[in-house]
């Protein structure tokens, strides 16, 4: 076994548990022997998820699925110059009451 300055082992120490060498059966021995090999081969490694970030990417799963989903709706409508329009559901002039048909004169007595 080789002998490491402190500040050698604490460095490469960090970066063994930050790779997570451990879990690919990698001892702290091997890593310390020849660090740029397994930084290399480990560092660009896919990770699973956390619990919180896998609770995050279902919201943000939801939130996609609702706007591609308002998207299609306003795809749907008319457009004019690239912006949707969507069609008015109101009559121009509305038919006119007696009751509110203030041109009309009242009769005398």
């Amino acid at each position: 076994m080789s002998m490491y300055h402190p500040n050698y082992l604490s460095h490469y120490g960090e970066r063994f548990i930050r790779l997570g060498l451990s879990a690919h059966g990698v001892s702290f021995e091997q890593y310390l022997a020849a660090p740029e090999r397994y930084e290399i081969k480990y560092e660009n490694e896919y990770r699973p998820l956390l619990p919180a970030q896998r609770a995050v990417q279902a919201r943000l799963d939801a939130i996609s699925f609702e706007v591609d989903r308002v998207a299609a709706e306003v795809d749907e409508l008319p457009h004019r110059n690239g912006v949707a329009i969507e069609p008015l559901r109101h009559h121009c002039r509305p038919k006119r009451s007696r009751k509110s048909d203030f041109t009309r004169r009242l009769r005398p007595c």
